[in-house]
């Protein structure tokens, strides 16, 4: 958990939201671990400190939307495809 560079978030999208919600806080409390305190310090928050939040559903707006709405907004956040392929 400690050093996750990435999450892949591969759940139905009838389960992502309440998978997104239950992420949401582990993340928000990681950032308060890495600041030393739970205050937002725009000078010692680094997105570095959070994992690349990754999605697969075939849809788009959706997840994006509960991603920004849910996630801390140091997280940084990648939409793709389920069948995207570097």
């Amino acid at each position: 958990e400690e050093d996750l560079d990435v999450i892949v978030l591969a759940v139905s999208i009838l389960s992502f939201e309440e998978t997104v919600k239950e992420l949401a806080p582990i993340l928000t409390k990681r950032l308060g671990q890495s600041t030393g305190s739970g205050a937002k310090d725009n000078a010692t928050i680094s997105s570095s400190t959070l994992p690349l939040i990754v999605d697969v559903l075939s849809v788009k707006e959706h997840p994006r939307s509960v991603l920004l709405q849910l996630l801390p907004e140091e997280c940084d956040i990648l939409c793709t495809h389920p069948m995207f392929g570097p």
